[in-house]
């Protein structure tokens, strides 16, 4: 017998009994064992903790033309340092609307006074595979600022 047809059999039988060892560990505990998994092996929990719909705050500008369009969702035009300062600024207007249900938020600021027609601050939420796919989501206006 030669070594390379040893070799062979070696591989052939090793990776079968690793799969068979790795489908036992994954499966037995979730389903014979005591009801806890091995993340390395299964991500079966893991995977409810996923977040399938979200909420965030922006605001929404309609220029005299009557088109509407967003400060942060699918502007093309800010670069990251602009990108990061206007969702932490956002994302902070959001947090004191969840906590007061008001917002402290006029025409004076220097981002609002920068922009040109009606701003209106609005929460978008939906369900991001909705969104992705089809492109619906829900708008709600929360003030219009200016």
């Amino acid at each position: 017998m030669d070594k390379s047809h040893l070799g062979s059999k070696v591989v052939q039988y090793g990776v079968s009994a690793f799969i068979c060892l790795y489908f036992f560990l994954a499966f037995y505990p979730k389903y014979l064992g005591n009801q806890k998994e091995i993340i390395p092996f299964a991500l079966f929990n893991l995977y409810t903790f996923i977040p399938y719909d979200y909420s965030n705050f922006d605001l929404q500008i309609t220029d005299s033309c009557g088109e509407a369009y967003f400060l942060m969702y699918k502007n093309d035009h800010l670069n990251a340092i602009e990108r990061k300062y206007f969702f932490a600024w956002l994302n902070k207007i959001g947090e004191e609307y969840r906590q007061n249900k008001e917002v402290k938020l006029d025409s004076s600021h220097f981002i609002i006074e920068n922009i040109e027609g009606k701003v209106d601050l609005v929460r978008i939420s939906g369900d991001y595979i909705e969104t992705f796919s089809t492109k619906s989501y829900q708008i709600e206006i929360l003030k219009q600022i200016k």
